[in-house]
């Protein structure tokens, strides 16, 4: 459902993403691993077209969406968490929630917020607050469950559980969980946390300096330990 072929992508001068490709199939759950400057959240804002320069052929849903506008994307059905959340700290969580719906394709109805409370059950007891008001786990549930609104096809989630504690980090991942399999979405996922990221992914790509240095299957990661020792592990 989405493919990326040789990409590319620039800050200027910078040759940041250095001509990678990958796949993600429609309900698949997908994890790019890597350190911190890797490349992973380049890697997402260049399919979602914001910030870098991008070369490169993307194709969600067999069109090329190369150089298209964010809010055209979000309405073919390709969602976006980003990694600072961007919470409108202003407003309450069901008006950031009300927002998502917004991103729907025309002739799709979104999500209403009683069906979205149903499925992030944890924000019943926090949706009449202010988005600033909120802990970063609550922003980090209310930043993907706004995303959901428009019933999306894939997201992309950008490190999801960065300055978490674990017992969040936990209840977010079964959140994540129980959606994707209650919806069918696919999901590509930047991460650092190796467990998050097994236990809601069946195939993984791992990032080093800009470019794919490894893919394949959760068990064919595991018998090369050291690709782990050597790119992920700090």
């Amino acid at each position: 459902m989405l493919q990326i072929r040789n990409l590319e992508a620039y800050y200027g001068s910078s040759y940041i993403i250095q001509n990678i490709s990958l796949n993600v199939g429609a309900k698949q759950g997908v994890a790019l691993l890597g350190r911190n400057g890797a490349g992973k959240s380049t890697t997402l804002k260049s399919i979602m077209n914001v910030e870098p320069k991008v070369k490169g052929e993307i194709i969600f849903n067999e069109s090329n969406i190369s150089g298209k506008k964010p809010y055209h994307l979000a309405r073919m059905g390709l969602g976006y968490v980003p990694e600072d959340r961007r919470i409108f700290a202003d407003l309450t969580v069901a008006d950031n929630l009300q927002i998502g719906q917004y991103g729907s394709k025309k002739r799709i109805e979104p999500y209403d917020i009683d069906e979205i409370m149903e499925l992030f059950p944890l924000m019943e007891k926090f949706k009449n607050r202010k988005g600033g008001q909120l802990s970063g786990g609550e922003q980090q549930v209310v930043s993907i469950a706004r995303t959901i609104m428009s019933k999306p096809k894939i997201v992309l989630l950008d490190e999801p559980t960065e300055g978490l504690a674990p017992i969040i980090v936990q209840s977010l991942r079964e959140t994540i969980a129980k959606v994707i399999q209650e919806l069918g979405i696919g999901i590509l996922l930047a991460e650092q946390n190796i467990n998050f990221s097994r236990n809601l992914t069946q195939y993984v790509y791992l990032m080093d300096q800009g470019r794919v240095i490894f893919e394949g299957t959760w068990e064919e990661f595991d018998r090369q330990p050291e690709l782990k020792k050597k790119y992920i592990a700090v």
